[in-house]
């Protein structure tokens, strides 16, 4: 059952509005895109059972149900590529922004069911451990 700010934040999504928390995290140096995914599909996603939370809503019913998946891949958008990659309903989108071979830039973007701008701080905190 979500709690009583996930409500409102998800009935305001019903009813059309966007509700979500972002940051933009720069990255200067070479970069590995994909030991930067793995480490956040493989090392933070499962940790935390927020970012593989959807909700799921039923015929008659008015709250949305909370369904924690076992695995749920965040949408990647890499900026090589054409199309995103990771699972529908995945409350945390990231897209990797490459203006140069040394300069990076990560966009976050978090359902605000999930989290807050406090949450994004500690995600990259703890990605960062990782690479």
């Amino acid at each position: 059952m979500p709690s009583p700010q996930q409500q409102y934040v998800l009935s305001l999504q019903q009813a059309g509005y966007v509700c979500d928390v972002s940051c933009v995290v720069r990255i200067d140096g070479p970069l590995d895109a994909e030991r930067l995914r793995t480490a956040l599909q493989c090392g933070v996603v499962p940790r935390h059972e927020i970012l593989r939370t959807t909700y799921e809503h039923h015929p008659g019913v008015v709250t949305p149900y909370q369904a924690v998946r076992a695995e749920l891949d965040p949408l990647w958008q890499d900026g090589t590529a054409e199309e995103e990659q990771g699972a529908s309903g995945s409350p945390l989108r990231v897209r990797l922004r490459r203006e140069s071979p040394q300069l990076h830039f990560l966009d976050l973007t978090l359902s605000a069911a999930a989290g807050d701008s406090c949450t994004l701080r500690n995600l990259v905190a703890e990605w960062a451990v990782l690479l």
